[in-house]
């Protein structure tokens, strides 16, 4: 009813994998799993295609070999074929978070985000994930242009896991460009800087919005924790202004002469693109 969308035995990239199925003729639908799967975990993307490309036109029920398929699909960032795939696989049995987070990334990277969005959220409501699929969600998220789910799915991963400092950043991210109150935004970065107190970006941040909230002396330490590399490679104008006037009200001529040099290197920048 539904077709099989199952790529012909008879494309290029299939032969190879057809070819070491014929020489052992025993191989069975696990064993082809098996075998892609070792391909895909060493970044053979194409050789483990291949492999199940031809296991498929053999065994096209095998909703364990659909599944893999679009995950490798998906690692290829061929979004439209991925989600092919998981969603043939969805018709076979239920899908396990690895496919429902593919099948997500695949309305998304396809131009269908309401349909994205759902998956998203269900899958927020899985239960408890590792740091890399909140990651994924989160980056899915923010792509569909839902800043205020990725802040929900942020916190899900503090949940999960309260020293994920990358979450708390991410969450500060996303309230700042929602236009929260910078104390909110500062509470939150004083958590990514508790747990990871040697990453330069977050006490930048930490910096810029205790200066805003007029909390300096707490603003200025924070920012003497950085790096001087981290201070010159600051992109955005506003916030190298914000920080000059901090090391002024410092007496701090030395932090305040880099940041006024990389202020002056923005404008000019701006002035070149206008």
């Amino acid at each position: 009813m539904f077709g099989n969308p199952a790529n012909s035995c008879k494309l290029p990239l299939a032969e190879k994998g057809k070819k070491a199925m014929d020489r052992n003729p025993q191989l069975r639908t696990e064993d082809a799993a098996a075998r892609a799967q070792r391909l895909h975990s060493r970044g053979r993307h194409r050789s483990a295609i291949a492999v199940l490309t031809v296991a498929l036109c053999r065994d096209g029920d095998a909703a364990g070999l659909w599944r893999l398929r679009g995950a490798v699909h998906h690692a290829m960032q061929q979004w439209k074929t991925a989600l092919a795939d998981v969603e043939h696989a969805q018709l076979l049995a239920p899908l396990g978070v690895e496919s429902q987070l593919v099948l997500a990334d695949g309305y998304a990277f396809t131009g269908k985000p309401e349909l994205a969005v759902v998956a998203y959220e269900h899958l927020l409501t899985r239960g408890d994930h590792p740091p890399e699929t909140y990651a994924a969600i989160y980056r899915g998220l923010v792509h569909c242009q839902r800043r205020d789910l990725a802040i929900e799915c942020c916190r899900a991963a503090v949940r999960a896991n309260p020293d994920d400092h990358a979450a708390y950043f991410a969450m500060a991210h996303c309230m700042a460009a929602l236009r929260y109150s910078a104390t909110y935004i500062a509470a939150v970065l004083e958590k990514a800087v508790e747990a990871a107190p040697d990453r330069d970006v977050y006490c930048v941040s930490l910096a810029l919005q205790l200066t805003r909230c007029q909390r300096l002396e707490e603003a200025y330490a924070h920012l003497c924790e950085a790096s001087i590399n981290a201070i010159e490679s600051m992109a955005c104008a506003c916030s190298v202004k914000l920080l000059v006037q901090l090391c002024e009200w410092a007496k701090d001529a030395e932090r305040g002469g880099i940041l006024s040099e990389q202020l002056e290197r923005l404008m000019q920048r701006r002035s070149a693109t206008e």
